[in-house]
């Protein structure tokens, strides 16, 4: 049992899949919420169980957890070019009990750089500044960098707010990792890039743990019977 949160390997090692069906990933959280859209396979607790129990040693690398994973770099660069904050790229797995996380990066409000200066990066000089005093708040400077690759038709929908369901995936990697906050970032079609901060949610997290610890309990009886 990993007790305190721990780096277990690379995601581009050939142990990576095998190592996420040994736990509760932050991208299961908002499965066991049941907060993924229908459409997007695997989104009930009953059908995790399932995958976790009969996958075995394999498990399939998807299409659009490929693409995701070939993107975050370039996406990341952009990320520090608008915002002037540092960034690196750390697509490791973390495990921290029952549950486990792949990170893309972090995000650093130390030795920060002018951003660029077109009149449509103003948001972005925003989002500096409000992390820079969240570092100052909490003590942290570091925090994780969640990108993500979205349709542009999702534009509307980040602009309102996080994702429930990607906000819960965020929590549960904060979990995992330690971390005091992060910058979900969605890269939105061609040309838009939306960011929202999140921090600890104890309230949540205590929630999550508890809905984890049982899942896994579940995972543990089916594969003895």
């Amino acid at each position: 049992m990993y007790e305190v949160s721990t780096r277990v390997c690379c995601a581009s090692d050939a142990c990576w899949l095998e190592e996420r069906r040994k736990c509760v990933t932050g991208t299961d959280i908002p499965i066991l919420f049941e907060s993924y859209p229908e459409k997007w396979g695997v989104t009930t607790p009953e059908q995790l169980l399932e995958e976790k129990l009969i996958q075995g040693s394999f498990m399939p690398v998807k299409k659009t957890m490929w693409w995701g994973t070939e993107m975050e770099v370039p996406n990341m660069r952009a990320f520090s070019r608008l915002t002037g904050l540092s960034v690196d790229p750390d697509n490791s797995f973390y495990r921290r009990g029952v549950m486990g996380a792949t990170t893309d990066g972090t995000v650093s409000t130390s030795n920060a750089l002018p951003p660029l200066e077109p009149c449509w990066t103003d948001a972005f000089r925003d989002l500096a500044k409000e992390l820079e005093e969240l570092a100052d708040k909490t003590g942290e400077p570091l925090g994780l960098l969640e990108m993500k690759n979205v349709s542009a038709f999702a534009l509307k929908e980040w602009q309102k707010g996080p994702p429930r369901y990607y906000w819960e995936q965020v929590q549960g990697q904060l979990y995992v990792t330690g971390h005091a906050w992060a910058v979900l970032c969605g890269k939105i079609g061609s040309s838009d890039m939306v960011c929202h901060v999140i921090e600890v949610d104890s309230l949540f997290r205590e929630v999550m743990l508890e809905k984890a610890n049982e899942f896994w309990k579940e995972v543990e009886r089916g594969s003895k019977g």
